[in-house]
């Protein structure tokens, strides 16, 4: 009897392990995938490639932003539940073997998520806004690191090709968008403009009027109606 309870005691605290690590691969694995999404919604420049209403994706970007952390923070902790780690020893950085290095990028992603997070729910109307735009460039590494951490050490991406395959491709993707955000910052695409006339109507309405110095514009209809 004794002999029994404890295979059946096993058995049951091995389940409980597997169900809690698969919760894990699955929350990292979708968690990314949004991640990687709410970052191409909040492009405007590549959000017109899947919506032509620009408010309709800058909604669903904000609303992955609220909550995708409450979602993601289940990952981590499941993980410490699963091996029964210190969580204050695993917010640290641990570089003494690859596996921890692979640990380590996560724990750096999911400082960053809660600096994003944090400068965007609660600080987001106290920063001015090219203060909060520099602090919000910070998801890109996160992005990043977060492909990385997984790419070798995650339970389904090392088991099955196609997802190794896509996270490979994630990665390409990732740091093509880096290159690209890099070169928004610079103002490559950006229209140049002479200011030709300066009315104020009133103490908190000014009219500009100006003059394109190349190229053209191309309108939409309604677009500032």
């Amino acid at each position: 009897f004794d002999l029994d309870f404890s295979i059946s005691e096993t058995n049951s605290e091995l389940f409980v392990f597997s169900l809690k690590m698969t919760s894990a691969s699955l929350i990292g694995l979708v968690g990314v995938v949004l991640i990687f999404w709410q970052m191409i919604l909040g492009n405007r420049y590549l959000s017109n490639f899947i919506s032509f209403d620009v408010l309709d994706a800058n909604k669903i970007h904000k609303f992955l932003g609220k909550y995708i952390l409450i979602f993601l923070i289940l990952h981590p902790l499941l993980i410490i539940s699963a091996y029964n780690w210190d969580p204050i020893t695993m917010l640290l950085p641990d570089f003494s073997t690859e596996f921890y290095k692979h640990v380590s990028l996560g724990v750096f992603s999911l400082w960053i998520l809660l600096f994003i997070w944090v400068t965007s729910a609660i600080f987001h109307k106290i920063l001015k806004y090219q203060h909060w735009q520099i602090l919000h460039y910070s998801s890109y590494i996160f992005l990043i690191f977060s492909i990385l951490h997984s790419k070798d050490i995650g339970r389904y991406i090392t088991k099955f090709p196609f997802l190794t395959l896509l996270w490979n491709v994630f990665l390409v993707l990732a740091i093509i968008l880096v290159v690209f955000r890099v070169i928004l910052a610079s103002g490559v695409f950006y229209k140049r403009f002479k200011i030709i006339s300066k009315d104020s109507i009133n103490q908190s309405t000014i009219v500009l009027k100006l003059k394109l110095l190349s190229g053209k514009l191309n309108f939409k209809n309604g677009q500032f109606v």
